[in-house]
């Protein structure tokens, strides 16, 4: 056995889940980096990750970037068709809470290198999304990982294959379930209230 101690990252699990599935109309998984040590994932990226889907073969392979409303720098550069910094954080997803995009990922999505769809939810679809993941999985992860979870609970697959935006019929689905450092039940139960109200 490896000291785990010494890694930046660990190899996570990569589970289907049967409920998203039968939501989506297709295969969902999950790939749990929320299993990994806080930091790893800002340290190694997903940037890096969408910078390398053409050398992995995946060019054809959209990939949903998933904001809450109030943390959406990306969607705001997205709709300017330039960097643009947020004026504050409004959204409950803290953890999402970049100002500006990062540069190469503004414009790895313009180059046409990769398709990438930057989609909103509210805060109160991100929670939605946490609550019913820890229903279906017995997971418990962070407002900002809500979003990415959303992407399936809230139906937006079927909205986006309806707008052709993606294929019908759909290949299986990667959800990056990330982030759960920074969540616990008292936490849970302060948000669901706040918006909820």
């Amino acid at each position: 056995h490896s000291d785990v101690s010494n890694h930046f990252h660990v190899n996570t699990p990569l589970l289907e889940s049967v409920s998203m599935s039968k939501m989506a109309g297709t295969a969902v998984y999950l790939k749990m980096e929320n299993c990994q040590p806080s930091g790893s994932f800002k340290i190694r990226g997903v940037g890096h990750l969408c910078q390398q889907v053409g050398d992995a073969g995946w060019a054809d392979v959209p990939i949903i970037a998933m904001e809450t409303v109030g943390a959406d720098c990306f969607n705001a550069a997205i709709k300017a068709g330039e960097l643009v910094t947020l004026d504050d954080i409004t959204s409950e997803a803290k953890c999402l809470g970049a100002k500006t995009v990062c540069r190469r990922a503004f414009e790895l999505s313009l180059s046409g290198e990769a398709t990438i769809i930057s989609e909103l939810v509210t805060d109160q679809e991100a929670l939605r999304a946490v609550q019913m993941f820890l229903d279906e999985e017995r997971v418990l992860v962070e407002m900002a990982c809500g979003a990415a979870l959303a992407a399936v609970y809230s139906g937006l697959i079927p909205r986006l294959q309806a707008q052709g935006r993606l294929p019908t019929p759909l290949r299986p689905l990667l959800v990056i379930v990330c982030g759960g450092s920074s969540i616990n039940m008292e936490q849970l139960i302060s948000l669901r209230q706040k918006l909820q109200s």
